[in-house]
């Protein structure tokens, strides 16, 4: 038995890579693995895992004996158009020509090249062997057709093994019948496999390690940012002057779609105090967060890596969903859901006042324990079951 662990790991983007370095760690002694994303890709150099192509996938399973793992994110209703659009630059481009993407969308150009076959939806594949979810996300939505939700349903309700991260996701799945275990997003559990000292020797930014005053770690996408640039900055200035706090700016997602380092370049440049550093990989960016004394951002694993080395957080933008469900599900307590950057101001401080690092920390010992569990159940069914 062969687990084929499918996953995002093939784009340029922090919490995707997470995945399947936690799900290495915990099954690695005791299973093969192989690692599958859309297309092939080896962003090692970053710390991540090589992915094989899904074509290789179509041609190397062996369904009587494999299991499909599929990682975590916000990928149960991710079609081929933007997954790979997440991955090609020019790709996604030309399907931001309405033209062109109906025309996509009635010939499927995409799935055929990349070998998708009768998979509509990579991440809920339609192969007929057991496959597991753990920790995913996502809705449906009023957009689909029936056809989509009926694969989608079919394929999800025959999972023994269907996890996921948010209650938003869980209420979805209902609606159609579909019960699921909840549980955290498994990347919860970075900080026990990357603790503070490990992190310090994956670090080649010298940036990274050098000696700054208390700051804070601010992220933003460029599809997710502030429309008044000016007022924001402005904003979180007078946030980082009542405390005394620098302001540190670092990319987490640098795939199309994401393009972190471009909103952060630019406002860099509108206030020349803001420093922005360039990570070389994912570990300098955990390092800058877990050291930080403040996040704010746009990402949901930008604020999870925060959660994880017990640091208050100031979710950005009411459009990223994930977030706030992600907040609601499981640390709500001292956490507050995403605010929009107007609010910065009137809210910020009521924000930081619910901190409370006791209750993070209790509560993230929690949430790590309930995914080693279902870690450990997923392991013990695996060894049974496969025999």
């Amino acid at each position: 038995m062969t687990i084929r662990y499918v996953c995002a790991g093939d784009r340029l983007n922090y919490g995707d890579f997470l995945f399947p370095l936690i799900f290495k760690e915990y099954f690695q002694q005791s299973s093969k693995i192989e690692y599958y994303g859309i297309v092939e890709s080896d962003y090692s150099n970053f710390g991540a895992l090589p992915t094989k192509s899904y074509r290789t996938l179509v041609r190397e399973i062996d369904v009587k004996k494999d299991v499909i793992v599929i990682g975590g994110g916000e990928v149960f209703f991710g079609d081929w158009i933007n997954l790979f659009g997440y991955i090609n630059s020019i790709y996604s481009t030309l399907m931001g020509n309405r033209l062109l993407r109906k025309i996509e969308q009635l010939l499927k150009i995409s799935r055929l090249v990349l070998g998708g076959g009768r998979n509509r939806f990579p991440f809920v594949p339609a192969f007929n062997c057991e496959k597991i979810f753990i920790g995913a996300g996502g809705q449906f939505h009023s957009g689909m057709k029936d056809e989509e939700k009926r694969y989608l349903t079919s394929n999800l309700k025959h999972s023994k093994y269907l996890s996921v991260r948010d209650l938003r996701t869980k209420k979805s799945l209902l609606e159609f019948n579909i019960h699921s275990d909840l549980i955290p997003d498994s990347a919860v559990l970075m900080s026990k496999i990357f603790p503070l000292e490990v992190l310090k020797e994956k670090i080649s930014n010298a940036k990274v390690l050098a000696p700054r005053p208390a700051y804070i770690f601010l992220q933003v996408g460029n599809n997710k940012g502030p429309v008044n640039r000016v007022q924001f900055i402005k904003s979180i200035n007078q946030l980082a002057e009542r405390r005394n706090y620098k302001i540190i700016c670092c990319p987490i997602g640098l795939a199309p779609g994401h393009e972190d380092d471009i909103i952060l370049n630019e406002l860099c440049k509108l206030d020349a105090s803001w420093e922005l550093i360039s990570p070389n990989n994912i570990f300098e960016i955990m390092h800058l967060v877990a050291n930080s004394s403040l996040y704010v951002g746009t990402s949901l694993h930008g604020a999870i890596t925060a959660f994880c080395f017990n640091k208050p957080i100031i979710a950005l933008n009411k459009k990223v969903r994930k977030t706030s469900s992600f907040v609601e599900s499981w640390c709500s307590e001292f956490y507050e859901k995403t605010i929009d950057f107007e609010e910065i101001g009137v809210k910020g401080e009521s924000i930081l006042a619910k901190w409370n690092a006791d209750k993070a920390r209790t509560r993230l010992s929690e949430c790590q324990q309930a995914v080693e569990n279902y870690f450990s159940r997923v392991a013990i069914h695996l060894k049974d079951s496969h025999k």
